[in-house]
């Protein structure tokens, strides 16, 4: 049921983003008030898709430390946390930040919050 809850969530994020603007082009977008936090995140994606957990969790703290009120990359610190102390603090964290992000990153953050 879990699953299939996350499913939902993660489907009605990448479509209601869809919506955003007119120009839009189907992506999340990101919130952050620095330009280098959000090539950070970028690589962090990149290195937690190549199975880089450790790496991944670096460029992730690097993102935030730039940019603390960076909701996305407080999320990507919990989806690569090495503890479940450490998923629960960073998972909180992005809760909290959430409210000032975009809709998609936000249902992101709840999506993760409801596995």
């Amino acid at each position: 049921m879990r699953s299939f809850v996350r499913a939902c969530l993660c489907s009605a994020a990448l479509t209601s983003c869809r919506n955003v603007t007119q120009s839009d082009s189907g992506k999340i977008p990101i919130t952050s008030r620095s330009g280098q936090a959000v090539q950070l995140f970028a690589s962090g994606r990149v290195s937690s898709e190549n199975l880089q957990p450790h790496e991944a969790f670096a460029q992730f703290a690097q993102a935030v430390a730039l940019d603390s009120t960076f909701a996305l990359a407080e999320y990507g610190l919990a989806s690569t946390a090495p503890t479940a102390k450490q998923v629960r603090e960073h998972l909180d964290k992005a809760i909290a930040l959430a409210r000032n992000a975009s809709l998609g990153e936000q249902l992101l953050i709840r999506a993760m919050q409801a596995r």
